[in-house]
């Protein structure tokens, strides 16, 4: 029988446009805005201004702690001239430990 903990998860991997929690106890130091201000399909996520400027920069490297629900924006540095800006977040994995990376080009709603 499966324990509530791997139901939910595996729940999450079957819906990878849903970004998961963020419970980790190291999360309480990392500051973002709430999941629920981002629309995601499978390509694009769809936010406020507000909410992509609220989001943690990390254009040239990655944050530091890992774990799921951890969101943050990078900018498409590999386009010259580009002000393209991408959703990254750590989702849930099936395997033990580990995360799984995900990145949507993100639109904004004015």
């Amino acid at each position: 029988m499966s324990s509530r903990v791997e139901v939910i998860a595996r729940w999450m991997l079957e819906h990878p446009n849903i970004i998961p929690p963020m419970d980790h106890p190291l999360s309480r130091h990392w500051h973002q805005p709430s999941a629920s201000a981002i629309e995601i399909d499978n390509t694009h996520a769809l936010m406020s201004r507000k909410t992509l400027e609220a989001l943690p920069e990390y254009s040239c490297s990655q944050p530091t702690g890992v774990y799921e629900g951890k969101m943050w924006r990078r900018r498409r540095v590999y386009v010259a001239d580009c002000d393209e800006w991408l959703l990254c977040w750590y989702g849930l994995s099936d395997k033990p430990d580990c995360v799984s990376n995900h990145v949507r080009k993100i639109l904004i709603v004015e």
